[in-house]
């Protein structure tokens, strides 16, 4: 198995653990939600994934969660960078383009990271800056090398992200975007993890050195 496959193999897994944490997590949270301070348990409607990542919560609560959600963005981070690292050097030979990504996705996931800090709303904007740069960059590659499926549903998470950025950073309701935000959240999930796997196959086939080749 060349490195190309274990990368693709990791960040999968990785993935994978990141939603198992994510629901234990959850399990975990005391209560409290943006419509209901006094709630019990983690509302999978109103809350807020990053309403796991404080201790205190934002609702004056101790939150056990925290510790478990840290530990689970920290596998989210470092399998998302795999796969911007491993798709940077499959799908292209161009050094520019495959540094952009790799630059820029490590800059995603280190202000992802650090949205569990006292600079939250910081980190939010630079990581949702820095990611959807990437994700274009992705979707540039993609249509390169025409892969009409992964381009569209690419697109579509594009479209949702920048539709949470825009509910969040406007005077737009806010009531349902805890929801959409966990929508969007496990889409862009799939997408990475079907996009990994079909590399994997490619690997598999016709090996990446064959593959990028054809760039």
């Amino acid at each position: 198995m060349n490195r190309s496959k274990i990368v693709n193999l990791i960040s999968n897994l990785g993935i994978l653990c990141f939603l198992l944490l994510f629901v234990y997590a959850a399990c975990h949270y005391p209560g409290g939600s943006q419509f209901d301070a006094d709630s019990i348990g983690f509302d999978w409607v109103n809350n807020y994934w990053c309403d796991l990542l404080f201790s205190p919560t934002s609702y004056g609560k101790e939150n056990p969660s925290k510790p478990i959600a840290i530990a689970a963005m920290s596998v989210l981070c470092i399998s998302m960078y795999l796969f911007f690292y491993s798709f940077s050097i499959q799908l292209s030979k161009n050094k520019c383009w495959k540094n952009s990504l790799q630059c820029f996705g490590f800059l995603a996931m280190l202000f992802g990271f650090l949205i569990s800090t006292s600079y939250h709303n910081l980190m939010i904007i630079l990581s949702s800056s820095c990611g959807i740069i990437v994700l274009l960059a992705i979707l540039l590659g993609l249509k390169k090398h025409q892969l009409k499926f992964f381009l569209f549903s690419g697109t579509f998470c594009l479209l949702l992200l920048l539709a949470n950025n825009l509910i969040y950073y406007t005077p737009l309701s806010k009531a349902y975007l805890p929801l959409i935000q966990k929508i969007t959240f496990l889409l862009v999930l799939l997408w990475t993890v079907a996009l990994n796997v079909y590399l994997f196959q490619l690997n598999s086939k016709v090996g990446s050195k064959d593959f990028n080749g054809n760039c």
